[in-house]
């Protein structure tokens, strides 16, 4: 007897069928990186910048090659500043990164809030949502606010990865660590913490860690860390730890339609129609950084879906 089963046709033994392994599916990612004045300090060589950017590098081509369709933006946590737009072209992220201004400093509640109205406007509805931040300077964040945001992403089914370098804040570290443990309460372990010491290459941490596609992943035996594993087993092993998931808390097309938004500082009328779709997201991520008389998040969402719904 034979049967056909999965293309493999062979009698009912299954010695010498083959399976190919499932690629990674599709993820849209929002890439946010810390470009502070911190990041000029050259504690990681040549600078925390340039080795960020090593990084963005190493990560992107790695989830392309992993599946194609992979889509990547680009955000500044200092200036909320989308420097990309949602694409598949791997170059224009590397450019733009290579191009961020450095100045101010971060707010990262602020730029994970954002980054989700981004991935809102995804065009493939059947990919994964991930913001991937990297972190090279200190920040002031509510607990609460986080936590909160947290039980937000989870509800929405975004998955994040932050890489943690330069300062040894232990409160921050901290605050990041429940942050990404109430990410993974209720499902696999999908959202992950890497912690990279000072001296390092955060590039070649990332190969090794499960922020990596699994295809793409590289062993430890590949790389040279810079430092001596015998001579300082406390690093050795702050960094096993950095690269294992956070699981403490782990169980088993419609017509465009034209919207007006009053400015309420100028008392003229936006015409959002006339904008070309990445003229639209600035405008509306824009008017989401005001203090005062802005568009409510849920305004913003309108507009998003309205013109690519």
């Amino acid at each position: 007897r034979y049967m056909l089963f999965l293309g493999c046709s062979r009698p009912l033994t299954n010695e010498g069928c083959r399976f190919t392994p499932l690629k990674m599916s599709p993820e849209c990612n929002v890439i946010c990186i810390d470009n502070s004045e911190w990041m000029r300090n050259a504690d990681y060589d040549p600078t925390r910048f340039h080795s960020l950017y090593d990084a963005v590098n190493v990560l992107i081509n790695g989830k392309s090659r992993a599946n194609v369709e992979t889509t990547f933006g680009l955000l500044s946590l200092t200036g909320f500043e989308l420097l990309s737009s949602l694409t598949t072209d791997v170059n224009k992220i590397l450019q733009r990164t290579h191009s961020a201004p450095i100045r101010g400093s971060i707010d990262f509640v602020k730029g994970l809030k954002i980054a989700e109205l981004v991935l809102e406007q995804r065009e493939n509805k059947r990919s994964d949502k991930r913001v991937v931040a990297f972190v090279g300077s200190p920040f002031v964040a509510d607990v609460d606010e986080l936590a909160d945001l947290a039980i937000k992403f989870l509800d929405n089914k975004v998955f994040v990865d932050i890489v943690l370098f330069g300062e040894e804040n232990t409160s921050q570290h901290l605050s990041i660590q429940n942050f990404i443990e109430i990410l993974n309460a209720f499902e696999a372990s999908e959202s992950h913490l890497l912690v990279v010491p000072p001296g390092n290459s955060i590039a070649k941490l990332i190969r090794m860690s499960q922020i990596m596609p699994e295809s793409q992943r590289a062993d430890s035996s590949q790389f040279d860390l810079d430092f001596d594993i015998e001579a300082d087993p406390d690093l050795a092993e702050a960094i096993r730890l950095s690269m294992q998931d956070v699981d403490m808390f782990r169980a088993p097309t419609k017509q465009p339609m034209e919207i007006d938004f009053i400015n309420q500082k100028t008392d003229t009328k936006v015409n959002t129609t006339e904008m070309s779709a990445e003229e639209e997201l600035e405008w509306a991520l824009r008017m989401s950084m005001e203090e005062a008389h802005c568009p409510s998040e849920k305004d913003i969402k309108a507009i998003l879906f309205f013109r690519y719904h």
